[in-house]
């Protein structure tokens, strides 16, 4: 039977892109589920199998030495050929890659079919299009794919200011979430406990998060508060360099290092305060998680889409990077009278704005897109 869309995941991982696409695809599934469609992962992991149970689901396979020699293989584009001449017999009529990772599969889409309309929706912003596909690469790309979805203003205004993208081919869509239901807390001390999570990289800023709870630690060497940190690789360089500024900044009794979970939640309700510490990130779930159930957020200014979210009623926004001013804003907070009080008050401010980010409507948006884009 023929598929409407085929979408291409860069990875099955529990990180935030794919578990927005794979809570996407769920939601489409139940709510419509008269819409075809496919799906095509470029590299396995912990949620594949979620991924399978939604749609009919290919793995690109990995390309091996071994395999180069077999199919005489000179360039991957030509297997990623090879492989899509395949799947394409299902006359899609979209290919819709999720995060820039993917556009190579668009490329070879677009070369094999130049009717398919194929749609890259990005997480990325300035260093992660560096970082993961190349500036001149994405430029050069720019002419295979016919529409872009952003996954915040910040990334709309990036594509149109950088690389002269029509704001008509762009369509923001935020990233949403199953709205969790009540939770209930282990600890009622009065620790104040201080919360971020991502993987442990440079655009993540858990450099900064360490720095801050330093700071944090000289001002107050005798009171009860901690930093917990959610995510990261606990096998992996960045663990280690995570640990050895830990044990330098002699703070091992602050920081508490939580490796990746399938349900961060159990741990966000423990937070008095969720600090988002990322130099760059266009629009982090896990900022939306804390939001949901009821964390007040801070975060730094011109650091990407959260900013869309975070005000001075829900939250703090810091100056781009200025870890001292964090840290001065966080030893006010926490000598504040009622301090827990407050918190709570932003943290409600919070809770009730992330409803509007729940996944059903977030569907329903992105439903009327796609079907919009699939009647041309």
């Amino acid at each position: 039977m023929d598929r409407q869309v085929l979408f291409v995941s860069h990875y099955a991982g529990r990180t935030g892109a794919p578990i927005v696409l794979l809570n996407h695809l769920a939601g489409l599934k139940k709510t419509y589920p008269e819409f075809e469609f496919d799906i095509l992962l470029k590299k396995e992991g912990e949620i594949k199998g979620d991924f399978e149970s939604i749609a009919n689901t290919w793995l690109l396979p990995a390309i091996t030495l071994p395999l180069r020699i077999k199919n005489k293989l000179s360039k991957p584009l030509n297997y990623y050929s090879n492989f899509l001449k395949r799947i394409l017999k299902n006359n899609y009529k979209v290919i819709y890659g999720n995060t820039v990772d993917t556009i190579s599969v668009l490329i070879t889409a677009k070369t094999l079919d130049a009717t398919i309309i194929t749609i890259c929706h990005l997480h990325e912003l300035e260093m992660a299009i560096k970082q993961f596909y190349g500036d001149e690469n994405f430029k050069n790309a720019i002419p295979f794919i016919d529409r872009f979805v952003a996954t915040s203003d910040a990334v709309k205004e990036y594509l149109r200011d950088h690389y002269k993208i029509t704001p008509e081919k762009i369509y923001v869509h935020h990233g949403h979430i199953p709205l969790p239901g009540y939770i209930e807390k282990k600890n009622n001390d009065n620790r104040f406990r201080i919360f971020g999570s991502g993987t442990m990289d440079w655009r993540k800023g858990i450099d900064l998060f360490i720095q801050a709870a330093y700071l944090l630690n000289k001002l107050n060497p005798a009171s009860e508060f901690e930093f917990c940190w959610i995510g990261g690789q606990m096998d992996s360089l960045d663990y280690e360099k995570v640990v050895y500024d830990i044990k330098m900044f002699g703070i091992g009794h602050r920081v508490k290092l939580i490796p990746n979970c399938p349900n961060p939640w159990d741990y966000l309700v423990e937070a008095d305060l969720f600090l988002l510490t990322s130099r760059e990130d266009p629009f982090p779930l896990i900022g939306l998680e804390a939001a949901a159930l009821g964390k007040p957020i801070m975060c730094f200014k011109n650091a990407g889409g959260m900013a869309d979210f975070v005000n001075e009623e829900n939250g703090w926004l810091i100056d781009y990077i200025d870890v001292p001013q964090l840290a001065d804003t966080l030893n006010g907070i926490f000598h504040a009278d009622n301090s827990k009080q407050k918190l709570k008050a932003k943290g409600e401010i919070s809770r009730l704005k992330a409803l509007e980010y729940d996944i059903e409507k977030g569907v329903k948006k992105w439903k009327k897109y796609l079907d919009e884009v699939c009647s041309i």
